[in-house]
């Protein structure tokens, strides 16, 4: 008898482990890179949505100036205030997400900075000049100088966005890298597997398969009637145990079906001799006394008569019917 199968299988599970963890340390990194590169992405966009929100904030804040020149309703004013409470948070987390992203953009930054102050100056000089004088202020915006810093925070922001996304399109390749490196290790991985896995086929299908052919063979003439046929008790551990309890079990069924038969017929003997005396006794009955019997008497035991012999076939039948497992049929 060979050693088990567990043992056999071990030496070559234990290889497929080591190539699998080494395939899985490979795709663990790959992924990492990944999704590092995906996250910095996602920074990235939400550094260039924070700086056209600070672009919207400028063109808000001077399209409140022109309104509050042009109509001189204080209302427009509101908008004014809002931006200039807001510009500094935002050009707070616009840093804070350029660090993120490593674009060492702050002198951009600095720059575009001291520009927002000039602009939000230029803005409160010319509406302290609009509340004594509409004209002066009206002269002071023709006179360009708000257009030239709007024009200077645009390009300061287009060289922030262009920064960006050259950085996202960095973030982009590195991550095609990444998913390139990713399937490549996924296919290893998978076709290490399938190798693996036919090696280990076809030792099970060369070294068990034709233990477990026997078997299958034995067990479909046990299911013919052949409860004599017996298998070798050899193969691996596990296949001499299956074939032991192979046996064991073709021995007690043998013995079941012997002591059915035996059963079977004593039920049958036993069931007869009480049909036989009632069919007897209903017989005797119409020869006796059927002249003193009406139509509907002679009627009734013809009818015990009929059912005993019946009953009595049917034993028979069911007798027969139990005992055709074990032998052959003839088709007719």
């Amino acid at each position: 008898m060979r050693l088990p199968i567990a043992v056999q299988f071990g030496s070559g599970l234990v290889l497929a482990i080591i190539v699998l963890s080494a395939v899985y340390l490979a795709a663990a990194q790959s992924i990492g890179l990944y999704n590092s590169s995906s996250a910095l992405g996602r920074v990235n966009r939400d550094y260039q949505q924070a700086v056209h929100s600070l672009l919207q904030t400028m063109v808000d804040a001077e399209s409140a100036q022109r309104g509050y020149i042009i109509t001189g309703n204080a209302e427009y004013l509101e908008p004014l205030r809002q931006a200039a409470d807001t510009v500094d948070p935002k050009i707070r987390r616009i840093s804070d997400l350029a660090q993120l992203i490593d674009l060492q953009a702050q002198p951009k930054i600095d720059a575009l900075t001291h520009d927002i102050r000039g602009k939000f100056a230029e803005l409160d000089k010319t509406i302290d000049v609009s509340r004594g004088n509409h004209k002066a202020a009206a002269t002071l915006v023709d006179s360009g100088v708000g257009d030239r810093l709007m024009q200077r925070i645009r390009a300061d922001i287009d060289a922030l966005i262009d920064e960006a996304d050259a950085g996202l399109q960095k973030s982009r390749e590195e991550t095609q890298a990444a998913f390139h490196r990713l399937a490549s290790m996924t296919t290893i991985g998978i076709a290490v597997s399938i190798v693996l896995l036919a090696a280990l086929g076809i030792f099970s299908v060369f070294g068990v398969k034709r233990r477990i052919d026997i078997l299958v063979d034995a067990a479909k003439r046990l299911g013919t009637g052949d409860l004599d046929h017996r298998v070798a008790v050899s193969g691996t551990y596990e296949i001499a145990i299956l074939a032991n309890a192979f046996n064991q079990m073709a021995a007690q069924l043998k013995d079941s079906n012997e002591a059915l038969d035996s059963f079977a017929y004593t039920v049958s003997h036993d069931l007869r001799a009480p049909l036989r005396a009632m069919e007897g006794f209903a017989q005797s009955l119409l020869e006796d006394y059927g002249e003193k019997l009406d139509e509907s008497g002679k009627d009734y035991a013809q009818r015990i008569v009929g059912a005993g012999r019946r009953m009595g076939e049917l034993i028979q039948d069911l007798l027969a019917y139990s005992r055709l497992s074990r032998s052959d049929f003839r088709l007719r």
